[in-house]
């Protein structure tokens, strides 16, 4: 398997390496964290190609993946708050782990941990966050009907 195939699957020592590179090189770290948006496309590209799909067989191991590397950059961010990690995500209770996180290890104010919706996907979830005091963003993507049009039929379909 190589670097491509593994990316997805092997997020888990991915994340851990990026976060101990920022820490020995003395940078602060950003990460846009992103549960799979192009799941159907992957695992088709794979198929053809006779390759290991690179995303989870299941959803379940998908949000522990995401969360687990969540968690890990949450606990690895430098307390006066330099580093930034953006958490793209509609699951309530991926979003409910990183406030509680940021929270307890005092983030939550040096606004930090950020969050991305899409907008008109989970509102009640956005209006959470923002109720308890977070950064949340909604973004709206635009351009051409043929283009658009089968971006958000799938963002919806996998929101489901």
């Amino acid at each position: 398997m190589n670097g491509y195939q593994c990316y997805l699957k092997r997020m888990t020592s991915v994340i851990p390496m990026e976060v101990r590179a920022a820490s020995e090189n003395s940078f602060n770290l950003g990460i846009k964290l992103i549960r799979g948006a192009y799941m159907m496309e992957e695992r088709e590209f794979a198929a053809n190609k006779g390759l290991e799909s690179p995303v989870w067989d299941t959803i379940e191991e998908t949000h522990t993946c995401y969360n687990d590397n969540m968690e890990h950059i949450i606990r690895s961010m430098k307390p006066e708050g330099s580093d930034m990690l953006f958490i793209a995500s509609h699951n309530t209770d991926t979003c409910d782990l990183a406030m509680s996180l940021s929270e307890e290890l005092d983030l939550k104010d040096k606004n930090c941990v950020r969050f991305g919706q899409l907008k008109g996907f989970s509102d009640q979830v956005t209006s959470d966050i923002s109720q308890k005091g977070f950064q949340v963003f909604k973004y709206l993507p635009f351009g051409p009907t043929e283009q658009v049009m089968p971006y958000l039929v799938r963002r919806g379909q996998e929101s489901r």
